[in-house]
C-alpha cells in the first residue's frame, strides 16, 4: 500500500466504474457525460507524469481557490501526454479563480505561500540529490519518493492558479475593463506591452546573468575567443588543458543550472550546450555583455514611474490596473514555479531510473508504471514481488487514455475503450488550411523556415539542429527553449495567453510572436517557409 495519502485517493469511487483499482476494466461506457473538451497542452514522461499530474486539477487546485475539476483527460501516445479540460468546468474554475484574484488580500497571500512551497520543494530536492540513491535503503528510498511526489503536487496547486483556466478569465477580463473604459484595440496593446514587463527577476535569467559573466572572463584571454570559434569538444578539450580556472566555473555553472532542461523530461544540459551558447555571447563586446546583464536585474523604481503615468496618461480604473497588476504578478509566479518544479522533476526522474534498476526493467518501462504500483512492488516479500506483465505495459505504450470524471479514481482505458473514448472527446478533424490566426503576443512581421520542435523528443538534440534565423514553432515554449528562442526570428505556440512564457519571452527579445493558434503544430513541418504577420496575428504557409 502507498504509505501516504494521495489526492487521487480523495475522489469519491462511484458503484457505476466497478472495483478499486487505479487502472480498471470498463466494459459499460454508457455512464460518461455529455461533455466538450478542449486540449491544453502537452507534456512527456509517458504514463507516470500522467500519474503525477492528474490528480493536481482536481484536489491541489481546489486546496488553495477552492475549486478545481470535474473532468480532466490525458491521451497518452509516444511517450506524450496531452492534456484536455471539459470546457464547463474551464468557465466555472476561471470565473471563481478571478474573483479570488479579483481580493488583494488573497493574492498577497497566494503569492507568499507559493513563494515559500518553491523553497522549500527546491531545499527537499537539493536534501535528496545530495545523496547517492544506489546505495539508499528501500524502505527510506520509498519515503522520499513519496514525499516528493506528493510535494510536486502541491507545487501545481500554486501553478495552476496561473493555467490556464484562470488565466484566460483574467485576460478576458482585461479585455473587458478595457472596453469599458473604450480604450481602442491598438492602444490596448502598448498599455499591456508596458504594464505586463517583468520587474523580478527569474531563476533562469540568473543563469543567463552567470553565463554572461563567464563570457567576460573568456573575452580576457583573446586567444581563447578566437578558440571558441572550433567544435564544442575542440573547445572543451582546450579549456580543460589550457584554461582550467575557465573550465571548472563552465562544469559549476552545468552543476548549478543543468536541471533546467528538465522541465518536461529526464534530459539534462551537458557542456557542449553551455559552449554553444558562450559561442555566440564572446562575439559580442565587453560593453555589450555588461549592458545585458544589467538588463537581467529590472529597474524596478523606474519600470514603477512607467506604470504610473500609463495610468495617469489613460485615467485606468484601479479594478484595471488590479487585475493587470494580477497578470504580471502570475506572470512571474508562473515561471517561478515552473522553474523550480524542473529541479523537482530532475530528482524524480533520477529516483524513477533507479527504480528501474532496482525492479530490474528499462528507464522507458518504469515511465508506464503508477506510483501505486511501485510502491505495491515493493511491499511484498522478495519471493511474492511481481511486475507489471510487458503485456500490460506495451498496451500502455500505445494509445491509451487515463481519465477522471465526476471526480472519482483515474481510470485508465485501453484499446477499443481508448478509441471510444478519443472519438466521443478528443478527435479533431483538421481542415486543410494554410492560413492560422492567433493572438498577438508582440508585432512585427516575419518570412523565415520553420523549425518545430516537438515535446516527447530529446529538446537538446532539436535545439541545437536549429539555425539562427528560423521561426520557432511549438506546442508551448518551456524554460529549455531558451536558446532556441534567442535563435528565433519569430514564434508561432498553439497554446498561450498575453500572459504565457511565449509571450513574455517574445516581448523581452523583439521578436513577432502569435499564440493560441491551436493547429500550428500540426499543421506546419520542419523546412515550410512562413510568414508570421504578428500584426494582424495571421501565420501564412508560402511553400
Amino acid at each position: 500500500m502507498i504509505p501516504e495519502t494521495t489526492d487521487s485517493e480523495k475522489c469519491e469511487v462511484k458503484n457505476k466504474t466497478g472495483d478499486k483499482g487505479i487502472v480498471r476494466k470498463i466494459n459499460n461506457l454508457d455512464w460518461l457525460p455529455e461533455k466538450k473538451f478542449k486540449k491544453i497542452g502537452t507534456i512527456t514522461m509517458g504514463f507516470c507524469r500522467a500519474d503525477l499530474y492528474m490528480p493536481t486539477h482536481v484536489f491541489n487546485t481546489a486546496d488553495v481557490i477552492g475549486k478545481g475539476h470535474n473532468e480532466i483527460i490525458f491521451h497518452i501516445e509516444d511517450g506524450k501526454n496531452t492534456l484536455y479540460f471539459s470546457y464547463d468546468v474551464i468557465a466555472e474554475v476561471g470565473k471563481h479563480g478571478l474573483n479570488k484574484l479579483k481580493l488583494p488580500e488573497f493574492v498577497e497571500k497566494n503569492v507568499k505561500e507559493a513563494e515559500e512551497k518553491c523553497k522549500e520543494l527546491w531545499m527537499y530536492t537539493e536534501f535528496i540529490d545530495a545523496h547517492q540513491l544506489k546505495y539508499m535503503k528501500t524502505e527510506e528510498f520509498l519515503g522520499h519518493y513519496n514525499k516528493l511526489f506528493i510535494e510536486i503536487q502541491k507545487m501545481f496547486g500554486y501553478f495552476n492558479v496561473s493555467q490556464p483556466s484562470i488565466s484566460y478569465a483574467i485576460e478576458e477580463e482585461i479585455k473587458h475593463l478595457m472596453e469599458k473604459q473604450k480604450i481602442d484595440g491598438e492602444t490596448q496593446f502598448n498599455i499591456l506591452t508596458m504594464m505586463l514587463k517583468p520587474d523580478e527577476i527569474t531563476l533562469l535569467e540568473s543563469e543567463e546573468k552567470d553565463l554572461l559573466k563567464i563570457a567576460l572572463k573568456i573575452k580576457d584571454d583573446r586567444e581563447l575567443v578566437v578558440f571558441f570559434s572550433q567544435e564544442e569538444e575542440m573547445v572543451l578539450r582546450e579549456l580543460f588543458y589550457s584554461a582550467k580556472n575557465i573550465y571548472d566555473m563552465l562544469k559549476a555553472h552545468q552543476n548549478k543550472y543543468d536541471f533546467l532542461a528538465c522541465s518536461e523530461n529526464f534530459d539534462v544540459f551537458d557542456l557542449k550546450y553551455y559552449v554553444k551558447r558562450l559561442r555566440d555571447i564572446v562575439k559580442r563586446s565587453e560593453y555589450e555583455i555588461y549592458r545585458q546583464i544589467a538588463e537581467k536585474s529590472p529597474d524596478k523604481e523606474r519600470m514603477k514611474k512607467e506604470r504610473e503615468d500609463i495610468i495617469k496618461k489613460y485615467n485606468l480604473s484601479k479594478e484595471l490596473v488590479h487585475i493587470i497588476d494580477v497578470a504580471r504578478i502570475y506572470s512571474h509566479q508562473r515561471m517561478m514555479i515552473r522553474l523550480f518544479w524542473s529541479k523537482g522533476i530532475h530528482v524524480w526522474g533520477k529516483m524513477l531510473r533507479e527504480f528501474a534498476r532496482r525492479i530490474n526493467i528499462s528507464e522507458v518501462d518504469i515511465q508506464y508504471y503508477t506510483r501505486e504500483e511501485i510502491n505495491n512492488y515493493f511491499a511484498k516479500k522478495e519471493n511474492e514481488k511481481e511486475k507489471v506483465s510487458l503485456t500490460e505495459l506495451e498496451e500502455r505504450k500505445k494509445p491509451c487514455i487515463y481519465a477522471i470524471f465526476d471526480r472519482q479514481k483515474p481510470i485508465l482505458f485501453k484499446g477499443e475503450e481508448a478509441k471510444l473514448i478519443y472519438d466521443k472527446y478528443l478527435k479533431d478533424e483538421i481542415n486543410d488550411k494554410t492560413i492560422l490566426k492567433g493572438t498577438i503576443a508582440n508585432k512585427g512581421i516575419k518570412v523565415g523556415k520553420v523549425k518545430l520542435l516537438a515535446h516527447g523528443e530529446n529538446m537538446v538534440t532539436q535545439i541545437y539542429e536549429m539555425e539562427k534565423g528560423d521561426i520557432l514553432v511549438t506546442g508551448n515554449t518551456r524554460p529549455d527553449m531558451m536558446l532556441a528562442l534567442e535563435k528565433a526570428s519569430a514564434v508561432v505556440t498553439d497554446e498561450g495567453g498575453i500572459c504565457s512564457h511565449a509571450a513574455i519571452v517574445s516581448r523581452e527579445l523583439g521578436i513577432p510572436c502569435i499564440i493560441g493558434t491551436v493547429r500550428a503544430t500540426k499543421l506546419f513541418k520542419d523546412g515550410d517557409i512562413i510568414e508570421v504577420d504578428a500584426n494582424n496575428g495571421i501565420v501564412k504557409l508560402i511553400r
